[in-house]
């Protein structure tokens, strides 16, 4: 009796010595492309340590489909890039679902109402603002959908300068290299509040694009069915809940999951 039940745990070792590897090989993986800094949705605190409301989101999305997140920091300006040339499965940070996004990539349904929003130094921003304000000025953005939407509002002989992330455009704005910063309405308020009022929001938010959602490969159609209800899911759940108060209670005016009403 003794002999076979060394024998036996002798062939349970064996065998989780085998398997482990096995089991290890199939764990599934999300290469998901995000922003290097781009508050209040994606934060980092370290090498590829990352928080804010777009990592949890995207945290809970991969429990629910039974993935692990791995999140590569990308230049904003490369988001679609990776997403389109395979280089990462889904990319997230407040990306805005335009017509021409959409001939490159497919996104999930959107989960955040997309507003854009003026940010300047205090002094710029004490005068009443008008589109004339922004006349002539250098104007900082990080998302070239952006660009669309400044010639649409008829502003005259704007220099429009695109920085990698939020963070170096933020250094500009403070340094005078720029006039002014354009970016998501989360984001204006979040400076709004965390720069000791040397920075201040301007104008109203502005509803732009079809909404914020998760970038996909075009050919990915079977990553995309289970994100969507995945998506949904987390809306509905008490975590959606916690995350948004956590993140973007107190920086955004409308953040509700619907479609804006126009599609640049």
């Amino acid at each position: 009796m003794i002999k076979d039940m060394k024998i036996y745990r002798f062939t349970m070792i064996l065998f989780c010595i085998f398997i482990s590897p096995l089991l290890t090989a199939q764990e599934k993986v999300l290469k998901i492309a995000v922003a290097i800094y781009d508050p209040p949705f994606v934060m980092q605190i370290g090498n590829n340590q990352f928080y804010g409301f777009d990592i949890a989101m995207m945290e809970d999305v991969c429990r629910r489909i039974n993935y692990t997140c791995q999140f590569i920091a990308t230049p904003n300006n490369r988001l679609i890039e990776r997403v389109r040339n395979r280089q990462a499965d889904l990319a997230v940070s407040s990306i805005i679902i335009t017509v021409k996004r959409l001939q490159q990539v497919n996104f999930s349904l959107p989960y955040l109402v997309s507003q854009a929003r003026f940010l300047g130094p205090a002094k710029l921003a004490a005068q009443p603002f008008d589109i004339d304000l922004l006349d002539n000025k250098k104007i900082g953005i990080t998302d070239n959908a952006f660009l669309s939407l400044i010639k649409m509002m008829g502003v005259k002989k704007p220099k429009v300068i695109l920085f990698e992330h939020d963070n170096l455009m933020i250094q500009a704005l403070r340094s005078g290299a720029i006039d002014i910063a354009f970016v998501d309405n989360p984001t204006a308020h979040y400076w709004h509040m965390n720069s000791s009022g040397s920075l201040r929001a301007m104008g109203e938010p502005i509803t732009f694009g079809a909404g914020i959602g998760i970038a996909v490969n075009r050919n990915n159609f079977k990553l995309l069915s289970i994100i969507n209800p995945a998506l949904l899911d987390y809306q509905n759940s008490e975590a959606f809940k916690e995350d948004y108060h956590k993140y973007l209670l107190h920086f955004s005016t409308d953040t509700s999951p619907q479609n804006a009403t126009n599609l640049p």
